[in-house]
């Protein structure tokens, strides 16, 4: 969470570019991730290796780290904040209708994306597909995010926040249902990877979009937003697994299906938002 302040403090001008990059290394790191674990493990029967290498990157990093001088304006914002600035950004989150349909936006995202891929080799097992296919779906789903990810780093600053989250909510619409109902590889493959696509640019674009209104407290706001990604990995999954067990797959995914139809209206509500808050923050007014 400190590391999303950090990066909004020091690209307060590309926020969307900046947040949709480092989210979509995030998504490449578990596209590439597996693969260089099962590489090792194919030619090395003990599993430790996995977490020892792990544990060797994270103490490089820490060693980086050590060095790296953050902007002196950032500690001093970070400071002066204390519980003040959290007690504020927490009435914000009752009293501002965007701030509240941002939460919203990144609960739906994180609840139907990490349900389909928590679900979906479970899923495709029910239906008799070979293993190999639904192992692969999760590899699939985050191409898709990596690619969606890098592709809103380009377009999100230039057209507009809102627009990106529309976008994207429309393109999950579309391929969300291909993820879940049909019985064809190809067709299931598609909707995988154009749901990761998709998804990608909801919560990084909403980070930028929370951050470029309450820019007094970045922290604490992309700690309501990051609080929203945990309540939607653990509710709405489990939804899907109780239906799905109670009736099929596809009526326990169809939750997912409903959150996301539900994204659309949020992301309609923000454009009407558009351009009195951009007005806004061009002119350097603060949310007060």
């Amino acid at each position: 969470m400190n590391f999303n302040a950090l990066i909004s403090d020091i690209n307060p001008h590309r926020r969307g570019a900046a947040f949709n990059t480092l989210h979509g290394i995030y998504g490449m790191g578990n596209l590439i991730g597996p693969v260089i674990a099962g590489y090792i493990l194919s030619s090395n029967d003990d599993w430790r290796v996995i977490y020892y290498g792990a544990a060797i990157l994270w103490f490089l990093f820490l060693l980086i780290s050590m060095f790296i001088k953050y902007p002196s304006s950032l500690s001093k914002d970070i400071s002066n904040q204390s519980e003040k600035g959290r007690l504020s950004a927490l009435r914000l989150m009752a009293t501002s209708p965007v701030l509240i349909m941002l939460f919203l936006i990144s609960f739906i995202y994180n609840g139907s994306a990490t349900g389909l891929i928590g679900w979906i080799n479970t899923h495709l097992d029910s239906m008799d597909f070979p293993v190999l296919i639904g192992a692969g779906m999760v590899s699939i789903f985050y191409a898709g995010l990596t690619i969606g990810r890098f592709t809103c780093r380009a377009i999100s600053d230039r057209i507009g926040y809102s627009k990106v989250i529309l976008l994207c909510a429309i393109g999950s619409f579309i391929f969300y249902p291909l993820a879940i109902y049909p019985k064809h590889t190809i067709l299931l493959i598609i909707g995988v990877f154009g749901s990761g696509l998709f998804l990608a640019g909801l919560h990084p674009t909403g980070l930028a979009y929370a951050n470029s209104i309450f820019t007094e407290f970045a922290g604490t706001v992309t700690a309501i937003l990051s609080s929203s990604l945990t309540l939607g990995s653990m509710s709405l999954p489990w939804l899907i697994g109780v239906v799905a067990e109670r009736g099929s797959f596809p009526m326990g995914f169809s939750i997912g299906y409903v959150a996301i139809t539900i994204l659309i209206v949020i992301a309609i509500l923000l454009i009407k938002y558009e351009s009195k808050l951009d007005a806004q923050v061009k002119e350097g007014i603060s949310w007060k």
